[in-house]
């Protein structure tokens, strides 16, 4: 028997890396794949992609080249962005569709609020805007060098959701939904707008922390995977 497959999208200048470990805490019977965008992690020559259009083709590619089974989609943060339009354009290019999302630490299409305006950011300011997000190590923050490698990446997803039309589309997701947040992140009254996405049912989880959970409670979130996956 195949093993149901779960298709992981990182955050805003995450690489696969990000979810090494909830990779450890995945149960046998589910085979978790990552999705690796340019200038990211084992990608990181290459230049970055500058539009949620861009970056939904390459998650679709990947799929695509997968020649996935069964399987689900988890998308964290941007991730959640990438996973709701890679969901329709799967379905207009007639591939098989998954059977459930994830979406994590992310409010509804069309409840983010404004963009930030990060291309008008001098390199300071979008230093102090990536520290404020948290989520960025204090060595790369405070290392020149590292940070010279690896912000034309954040910039370029930062610009990227900023100028995404945060828009939802027409139609419905014909699919179940799990929708996940940090305890100190979404308050219920939010996340609870992601009902009218989708046509199956959507269950609501938190979890302890804040926006980036997914590296307190990678144990939790697996259980709540393998509850819903294989139900």
């Amino acid at each position: 028997m195949s093993k149901r497959q779960l298709i992981c999208l990182p955050y805003a200048g995450g690489s696969a890396s990000i979810y090494n470990d909830l990779k450890a805490h995945v149960q046998d019977d589910i085979e978790l794949k990552t999705i690796e965008l340019p200038g990211k992690g084992s990608r990181f020559t290459e230049s970055p992609l500058t539009s949620i259009e861009d970056m939904v083709n390459e998650v679709v590619a990947q799929i695509k080249d997968l020649n996935v089974g069964d399987y689900d989609i988890l998308g964290y943060s941007l991730g959640t962005i990438l996973a709701y339009e890679t969901y329709f354009k799967l379905k207009e290019a007639g591939m098989t569709l998954p059977k459930r999302l994830f979406l994590a630490a992310s409010e509804p299409i069309g409840y983010r609020g404004e963009p930030e305006g990060v291309k008008d950011m001098d390199q300071d300011a979008f230093k102090t805007f990536i520290k404020d997000k948290g989520g960025t190590p204090e060595a790369v923050l405070e290392n020149d060098e590292l940070w010279q490698l690896v912000s034309p990446s954040l910039r370029a997803d930062f610009e990227a959701i900023d100028a995404y039309s945060d828009k939802p589309h027409d139609d419905e997701i014909d699919l179940d939904a799990v929708i996940m947040s940090g305890e100190d992140d979404i308050d219920f009254e939010t996340l609870s707008k992601w009902e009218a996405y989708f046509s199956g049912k959507v269950t609501i989880e938190y979890f302890d922390g804040g926006h980036f959970f997914l590296h307190n409670e990678p144990k939790a979130i697996a259980e709540v995977i393998h509850q819903h996956a294989l139900s």
